[in-house]
């Protein structure tokens, strides 16, 4: 019976380190100042295995990006989830958003899901792959495609979780990346030719 009682008390030590998680006690982040891609700065501390993010930003064109830092304090694998909330404020209507997270470590995505407009949908997901570049050395694809393209001076909203270990102290890059609508693609040759007359045009009336 004693023997019985160690051995419960053994699996029950196990099973608590298996399931537990290191918390996490600060989250920073800002945009990166270049214009493309605009939210409220973030910053908390606390001590929570899981943890809610607000990105709430403005987009005037893509690349657009957000930097951060996470501390926790075990090397275990905490949970950090982004909800954003993006107002397009660029020059065309969203029918494609690329999303790009990176790690300085190995980590794992999960939660995928866009809900404004509620007919866009989760196109693919791309676990991180080892990339060592200057944003990070892990880095994660998601691309997120409409039904309703997301005019100028909507919204659109997407969230994503993702859980790490390795380390106690990580950084971060969000990229985001809006794709305009088709059409504008096959009127950019067309605009190239017309300029291209145009400038033909000044010429001759210099030469003569």
């Amino acid at each position: 019976m004693k023997q019985l009682s160690i051995l419960t008390i053994a699996l029950g030590g196990v099973l608590c380190c298996t399931v537990s998680r290191a918390d996490i006690t600060s989250i920073s982040y800002a945009d990166v100042g270049d214009g493309a891609f605009t939210i409220t700065p973030y910053s908390w501390t606390g001590d929570a295995a899981s943890w809610t993010c607000p990105v709430n930003g403005a987009q005037f064109w893509g690349p657009g990006r957000v930097e951060g830092t996470i501390t926790a304090d075990t090397a275990a694998d905490p949970i950090v989830t982004l909800a954003n909330q993006i107002v397009n404020d660029s020059t065309f209507a969203w029918t494609l958003y690329d999303v790009n997270v990176y790690l300085s470590q190995n980590f794992t995505l999960s939660a995928v899901d866009v809900t404004l407009p509620p007919d866009w949908t989760v196109s693919s997901v791309t676990q991180p792959t080892l990339v060592n570049s200057p944003l990070g050395a892990y880095e994660a694809q998601m691309v997120f495609s409409s039904g309703t393209p997301v005019q100028v001076g909507q919204e659109l909203d997407f969230n994503y979780s993702f859980s790490f270990t390795g380390a106690t102290s990580y950084s971060f890059t969000q990229e985001v990346i809006p794709v305009p609508e088709p059409a504008i693609f096959g009127l950019m040759p067309v605009g190239a030719l017309l300029w291209g007359g145009f400038m033909a045009g000044l010429r001759r009336k210099r030469i003569s």
